[in-house]
Parts: structure tokens; sequence; C-alpha cells
């Protein structure tokens, strides 16, 4: 025999709210986490393998340098900053969570700015490897115009070292106005709807199982007539 419709609304009602309660409840134990982003424009970031080559540049230095200027340990600022894919124009977004905003802030600040320290860094001693290896080459030159060639790409190297940054701000890290976790109202919500379903779906399994022939257990509990 098919349960009423009315019953299994009922259920469902109170399995959601029951649910929806209790993510609210949740929410509120947790401490707040708050996001903050910084945007910088790496263009070397979209460089691969041999391009790349001689390049003294790792997160984990980053990292590293953050973690020591904010005087936290390098697993919290792993944990608590993400660093996008470079984007076609080699634009990547610095993220920070931290348990207060100006934190969130100074966090994707300090980061931003050793990524940005370490990556002009890194370019600057390219820059002197590759100068060292020319002059090398220039006392090893014979003909005036291999020397002449030679001393153009010094010179080369000397202006792209000097020019812009190899990595640079293109939006600073704004302090968050509200916390972007936990967040009450969506989780309840969301507990609401997933309750409502489990509500339904056992309230189908005990239909199901009450329709079994020569079993009038299942359906004296679940309140149907034989």
């Amino acid at each position: 025999m098919r349960m009423p419709a009315t019953g299994t609304m009922v259920l469902a009602a109170v399995c959601g709210l029951a649910a929806a309660l209790g993510a609210f409840l949740a929410a509120g134990t947790q401490a707040p986490l708050y996001e903050s982003r910084a945007e910088l424009s790496d263009p070397l970031s979209l460089l691969q393998g041999e391009q790349l080559r001689g390049t003294d540049f790792s997160l984990e230095v980053v990292i590293a340098r953050t973690a020591a200027a904010e005087d936290l340990p390098d697993a919290v600022v792993r944990r608590r900053v993400t660093v996008s894919e470079p984007d076609p124009n080699g634009h990547r977004t610095i993220t920070a969570l931290a348990p207060s905003p100006r934190d969130a802030r100074d966090l994707a600040a300090r980061y931003t700015v050793s990524y940005i320290d370490h990556r002009t860094q890194a370019v600057s001693a390219q820059a002197r490897n590759v100068r060292s290896a020319l002059r090398t080459q220039l006392k090893r030159k014979r003909s005036r115009r291999a020397r002449q060639r030679t001393r153009q790409q010094i010179r080369l190297v000397r202006a792209a070292e000097r020019a812009a940054p190899p990595a640079r701000f293109l939006r600073r890290a704004p302090l968050p106005a509200a916390p972007v976790s936990p967040k009450p109202w969506r989780n309840a919500l969301l507990a609401l709807v997933a309750g409502a379903l489990l509500g339904v779906v056992f309230r189908r399994l005990a239909e199901h199982h009450a329709r079994r022939p020569g079993d009038a257990r299942p359906i004296a509990e679940a309140g149907g007539r034989p």
C-alpha cells in the first residue's frame, strides 16, 4: 500500500529543518576566515623549459621569505596562501586567508612583495651570469667584428636588466570587509535541501519495504495497513 504524500512531505520538512538547524549552529562555532587578493604581472612565468635555464626562482623561497617576515611557520603560509596559474598575459593572483581582515591583507601584500623581490633578484643573477659568460667569450675573440658583436650583446643584457622590473604590482591587496567563511545561512540552506531529500529517500525506502509480501511488521511500523 502506498503511504500518504503528506507523510512524505512532513518527514522531508522535519529532516530538512533539523539538518539546517544543525548546520547553522555548527557554523556559529567556527572561527571566521577573511580573504584578501593581490594581483601582479609576471611575464616570465609564461616561459617554459629551456627558456628558464639558469634562473633561480622558486615559490618555496617566496614562502620562506614571507614566513620569516610575518613570523609564521612555512607550513602556515603554504596553507593560507595560494598562487593562481598565469593567464595569457602573465598575470597572477595571490590569495591569502587569515582569521582577521588585517592579517589577510598583510599576508597577501607580504607574499606579493616577496614574490616580486625574489623574481627581480633571480633575473638580476641570471643577467650577471650571462654578462660574465659574454666577457669570457670576449677575451677569446680574435677578430674585431666578433669582439664588437659580443660587446653589443653585453650592452643589451645590461639595458634589459635596467629596464622595467620583471614582476610588478597590478592591484594591491585590499582590507576585506566580511569573512568568506563560515557562511551560516548558505550552509543552512544547503543542509535544508539535503535533509529534505534524505527524508524523501528514507520515506521511499520505508514504503518499498512495507510493500514486501508476507511481512506485516514494516507495514505496521510505517503506519500503513495490510
